[in-house]
C-alpha cells in the first residue's frame, strides 16, 4: 500500500488478569512510514481515575511525555482516551515516519512508584507486510470471515492461517497452496485485491484463540495477530450481514449491534484506509449511534465502484469485518408506447383497378389480352407525418390533413389519367389494326 494512505491498524492484547501487572499491551508493532496506529492498554479496575500517560524512551524513568488522559489532544499527531468501563485506553499516532521509531511506554500515574509496561514501535519505510482487525467476538454455531490485507510485492507469495499466541509455536490450520483443509476453515487469495480470506464456519467455544495472518517468505515471515472470541450467548459487537451489496450512485447501510459499549466510542474503518468516529458526517459516510437500542448505523451514500472493499464496525477495542460490493447500474433500454396509429404507421395503397398492391414503390403496368390494370404504391410515411403530436397546435392538424386529402386526390388523378392514357393507345392500335386489314 502506498505510502501516502492512511494505514490504520489496531492490535488488541488480552485483558490483564487480576493479580497482574498494573497495565499492559504488546510488545512489539510495525507500521508502514506515513501511516497511522492505535494501541490499546489494558488495566486493573483499580485504576480507573488514575492519570494515563505514553512516554518515549529506552528507559522508564528518564522517558519524555507523549500524551496524557488529563490533556488527551497531546500535539495533533498523539492522542490518548481512557474508557474507564472497559478498563482500557487508547493512544493514537498518526502520520508515523521512520524517526519514530523508538522504545514507548504506557503507563498509570499513581502514588510511589508508577506502573508501566513497555513496547516497541518500528516505522519502516517500504510497505506494511500484511494487516487484519485485532479482536473479533462471534456467537458459538456462528461462521466468520476474515480479512488478511497484504502490499503488492506478496501477490505470488504462499499464504496461511496459524492457531496460537506465539508466532513461532502456532499451529498451522490452513494454507493457500492447500486451500480446502478440514472442511470447517477455507482460505481464499484475491491477488487483485491483494487480500486473503479466511472463513470459520461451526465455531465453538474451543475455537476461541489468538489467530495469525501470515506470508510466507525468505527470512521472516510477515505476520499479523487477532484473537477470535466465541461465547455461548450474544457477542458484544455483531452485525446483520457481513456481506453487504449496494448499486453505483445509489446508498447502502450496515447495522453494528453492540452490548456494554455504550459510552464507547464507535467507528467505521475502511481496513487501511480512515475511520468515520461517532455521532458524524464525513465524506460519503455518516454514522449514527442509538443507545436505546445499542445500536449504530453507518449508511454510505453515492456509491462507486472504487468502494468495494472491506471495512469494518468497531465499538470499544472490538471489530467486526464487513465486505461492501459495489455492482455496476444497468441501463436498461426504455421503450414508450404510443398510439398505434403514431408508432406503427400503415399506409392503404391506393387501388386504380383490382390488381393487388406492389409492394415497391414505382408504378407497375400489367397487361392481358382482355383488361389493363394498373397499381401505384407509395413509401410509408413516417410516424413524424402520419399523425400530428398531442401538443401540436390545432393549426398544424387542420394543415396536415388538407394535406393528406389533396395527396389522396392527386393519387387518384394520375392513375385515373394513365388508364385513359392506356385505353385510348389501346383503342388507337385496334383501329390502325382494322384499318390495314
Amino acid at each position: 500500500m502506498a505510502p501516502s494512505l492512511l494505514l490504520f491498524f489496531t492490535i488488541f492484547f488480552l485483558t490483564r488478569l487480576p493479580g497482574a501487572a498494573g497495565v499492559s499491551t504488546v510488545s512489539d508493532i510495525v507500521v508502514q512510514s506515513g501511516g497511522s496506529v492505535t494501541i490499546p492498554y489494558h488495566y486493573g479496575r483499580e485504576y480507573e481515575n488514575n492519570v494515563k500517560y505514553l512516554c518515549r524512551g529506552h528507559r522508564f524513568h528518564e522517558c519524555t511525555f507523549k500524551a496524557r488522559s488529563d490533556s488527551p489532544k497531546g500535539n495533533g499527531k498523539v492522542s490518548i482516551t481512557d474508557d474507564p468501563a472497559q478498563h482500557v485506553f487508547t493512544v493514537t499516532m498518526m502520520n508515523l515516519q521512520t524517526g519514530d521509531s523508538e522504545y514507548y511506554w504506557c503507563a498509570i500515574e499513581r502514588s510511589g512508584a508508577d506502573e508501566g509496561t513497555r513496547l516497541y514501535l518500528s516505522v519502516t519505510a517500504g510497505a506494511a507486510g500484511v494487516s487484519t482487525v485485532s479482536t473479533v467476538a462471534l456467537k458459538s454455531g456462528g461462521s466468520v470471515t476474515i480479512p488478511c490485507h497484504y502490499g503488492r510485492e506478496y501477490e505470488n507469495n504462499v499464504k496461511y492461517w496459524c492457531r496460537g499466541y506465539e508466532w513461532n509455536f502456532c499451529s498451522t490450520v490452513i494454507r493457500t497452496d492447500s486451500p480446502k483443509g478440514n472442511g470447517k476453515v477455507s482460505i481464499t487469495d484475491d491477488r487483485a485485491h491483494h487480500v486473503f480470506t479466511v472463513t470459520m464456519t461451526n465455531l465453538k467455544k474451543e475455537d476461541s484463540e489468538y489467530y495469525w495472518c501470515i506470508i510466507e517468505r525468505r527470512g521472516t515471515d510477515e505476520v499479523a495477530r487477532l484473537y477470535l472470541s466465541v461465547t455461548a450467548g450474544t457477542p458484544d459487537l455483531w452485525v446483520d450481514k457481513q456481506e453487504v451489496t449496494g448499486v453505483e450512485g445509489d446508498s447502502a447501510s450496515v447495522q453494528c449491534h453492540y452490548s456494554n459499549y455504550d459510552n464507547s466510542v464507535k467507528k467505521w474503518c475502511r481496513i487501511g484506509g480512515p475511520c468515520v468516529e461517532g455521532n458524524s458526517v464525513k465524506d460519503k459516510y455518516e454514522i449514527r449511534d442509538d443507545r436505546d437500542r445499542n445500536v449504530f448505523t453507518v449508511m454510505m451514500r453515492r456509491l462507486e465502484r472504487k468502494d468495494t472493499g472491506w471495512y469494518w464496525c468497531a465499538a470499544g477495542y472490538l471489530q467486526i469485518p464487513v465486505h461492501i460490493t459495489v455492482t455496476q447500474r444497468t441501463t436498461a433500454a426504455k421503450v414508450t408506447t404510443a398510439a398505434k396509429s403514431s408508432t406503427s404507421p400503415t399506409t392503404t395503397p391506393v387501388k386504380c383497378c383490382t390488381t393487388p398492391p406492389v409492394t415497391t414503390a414505382t408504378t407497375v403496368i400489367q397487361a392481358s389480352t382482355s383488361q389493363w390494370k394498373t397499381t401505384k404504391t407509395l413509401h410509408p410515411p413516417s410516424a413524424a407525418t402520419t399523425e400530428p403530436k398531442q401538443n401540436e397546435p390545432a393549426s398544424a392538424k387542420s394543415t396536415l390533413a388538407v394535406l393528406r386529402k389533396t395527396g389522396v386526390a392527386l393519387v387518384f388523378l394520375v392513375c385515373t389519367a394513365v388508364a385513359v392514357w392506356k385505353i385510348w393507345q389501346n383503342r388507337r392500335a385496334r383501329i390502325a389494326a382494322e384499318e390495314k386489314a
